[in-house]
């Protein structure tokens, strides 16, 4: 079943919650914006972006200042989800995260610690980087093959945006096991 996001009265996207759940009442999964929404969902995942931000920052008052502002630019788009039949499904919480951001935090917190990497003697890191070279060159053509790209809130033929919800009643989206 799809369930749709709306702000203000606006299709802003499509929602599967096809991912596995960790706990009663959670549900993850893709969020596809319509052309018209990317924006205002981009708005919404700023949030986690402003929060993932802050563990880097060295000025603490000005993250929690970003933070704050974030939330209000979220909070200004009254979020709502709809299940197929146009119902409102009542949530406590609603997360949606830009995919692209979290790589590249995760791109940024590998750099960071790499000592693994400098203990590697140089046949080792020869090894290691072939190893990779290899999976890469196949991830490459193998995703090449059918998927296009980059229709809104696709990223190499992959969805940008992860939405996480809480919801009020557990019934209201069926968990998928």
């Amino acid at each position: 079943m799809s369930y749709t996001l709306w702000s203000l009265g606006r299709l802003l996207g499509e929602a599967d919650f096809g991912f596995l759940y960790s706990e009663d009442r959670q549900r993850r999964g893709w969020l596809i914006p319509t052309e018209e929404g990317e924006a205002f969902v981009e708005i919404a995942a700023g949030v986690a972006g402003a929060m993932e931000a802050a563990h880097e920052a060295y000025d603490l008052e000005e993250a929690a200042a970003d933070i704050a502002a974030a939330v209000d630019r979220r909070d200004a788009l009254e979020l709502e989800l709809h299940a197929a039949d146009g119902t409102v499904v009542p949530v406590e919480r609603m997360t949606i995260r830009d995919t692209v951001v979290l790589m590249s935090v995760a791109d940024a917190r590998f750099e960071a610690d790499k000592s693994w990497y400098d203990s590697l003697s140089d046949e080792e890191r020869s090894a290691f980087d072939a190893s990779i070279d290899l999976d890469v060159e196949s991830e490459i053509s193998e995703s090449d093959e059918g998927l296009g790209d980059d229709g809104p809130g696709m990223v190499h033929g992959l969805p940008r945006y992860e939405i996480s919800v809480k919801l009020v009643d557990d019934r209201s989206i069926p968990s998928r096991v």
